[in-house]
């Protein structure tokens, strides 16, 4: 057994090393996801983990929903926009660029939880909102079966605070359900101020 020095550095190298692994597969999700363009997403969740790294959900939730906010207003049109809150997405000649966001949001949410190294498991509406964001099957199942289980008063709640994510929760529901409807209204109340 290691004592006193040895034993801290012994402690540090498994943290390190644990971390290093942690971003390795962050990348190599994220390179498979985005090719040829992997660098940007990869430096844009490493610079939200470190953001986020010591906050609460619910404060993740709010640094999460200024980034996915300025990302929507950066890349869809106001027509897009529009059309995604008033479900009239298929009105659009082309709907790439919210297939592209829907999808960068996605896979970033993805790579911060995967450099959080978060636990699957909700404890907190901020933790089942960023599980619903996700692209990984198990948070997003983790998520469904809490939503199937209790109701979705915890995340309306929430949502009304952050008009970024649920604009991405609702720009993610393509049809008409339960999860669309409170983004929507969460999106509304969220916009107008009102909680």
């Amino acid at each position: 057994m290691l004592e006193g020095p040895r034993q801290a550095a012994a402690a540090t190298d498994c943290v390190t090393l644990a971390m290093i692994d942690t971003q390795e597969r962050t990348r190599a999700y994220l390179e498979r996801r985005f090719p040829g363009r992997w660098l940007r997403a990869c430096h844009t969740a490493w610079s939200l983990a470190q953001q986020l790294e010591y906050l609460a959900w619910s404060e993740r939730c709010t640094v999460l929903d200024n980034h996915v906010w300025r990302e929507a207003k950066a890349k869809l049109s106001n027509d897009e926009v529009t059309a995604i809150v008033n479900r009239k997405v298929e009105t659009l000649a082309d709907i790439k660029n919210i297939e592209n966001f829907v999808a960068d949001a996605k896979a970033v949410t993805t790579g911060v939880l995967m450099m959080l190294n978060a636990p699957i498991e909700v404890a907190s509406s901020g933790q089942l909102i960023c599980h619903l964001l996700s692209d990984d099957d198990d948070r997003l199942e983790t998520a469904g079966c809490f939503i199937m289980e209790t109701s979705l008063a915890p995340l309306n709640t929430q949502l009304a605070q952050l008009p970024g994510l649920s604009f991405l929760l609702l720009a993610m529901q393509p049809g008409d359900n339960a999860i669309s409807f409170a983004a929507r209204d969460a999106f509304w109340s969220a916009m107008l101020g009102q909680p």
